[in-house]
């Protein structure tokens, strides 16, 4: 929760100056901007890491960190396609409770699984693979990954937007 209110926060921050029908829109952040700022390093590399320690409006800021509270929900969603493809789990039950968030998920760390060889490893791996598969169910009405809910999980996020050309603009207002 702590990770996705910041994400919020940022995109709020991001997006402004921008009319969203629906309210606004969520940020999707890159691997260098959530990496703890290191005080043994200059000045100039720490500024691309503007989003490395949760500001105090978020709930339980001074608990975490965002890059450790990404990390535990990537294990998380690890786990969960782990016993998916384990057959441990019912296929049907876990589209029905995760699934959308799962989407969202893979949606929020488009950003994080396109730098995965420079920076993120195969962090992001089960992410992709779990997300791949729901979005394969999405024509079947036996594993509907959308039951109940009244909007794709790609609506909280702009498209066609240049995340990497904006980031410099929403580093200054941090």
């Amino acid at each position: 929760m702590r990770f996705s209110s910041y994400m919020w926060k940022a995109g709020r921050r991001a997006f402004e100056k921008e009319a969203n029908p629906d309210g606004s829109w969520c940020w999707k952040p890159s691997w260098e901007s959530i990496f703890n700022q290191d005080p043994t390093r200059k000045r100039d590399f720490n500024k691309n890491r503007f989003l490395g320690k949760y500001s105090k409006d978020i709930p339980s800021w001074e608990y975490s960190t965002p890059l450790a509270d990404l990390r535990q929900v990537l294990w998380c969603v690890g786990r969960i396609n782990g016993a998916r493809e384990g057959k441990e789990v019912d296929d049907r039950l876990l589209i029905n409770l995760l699934g959308w968030e799962v989407v969202w998920w893979y949606e929020l760390c488009e950003r994080l699984r396109d730098e995965k060889e420079s920076h993120g490893g195969g962090v992001t791996r089960p992410l992709e693979t779990l997300a791949a598969w729901i979005l394969k169910q999405e024509g079947s009405k036996n594993f509907n990954y959308m039951k109940g809910r009244d909007y794709k999980p790609s609506k909280d996020f702009p498209a066609g937007v240049d995340y990497s050309a904006r980031e410099s603009k929403l580093r200054e207002k941090w």
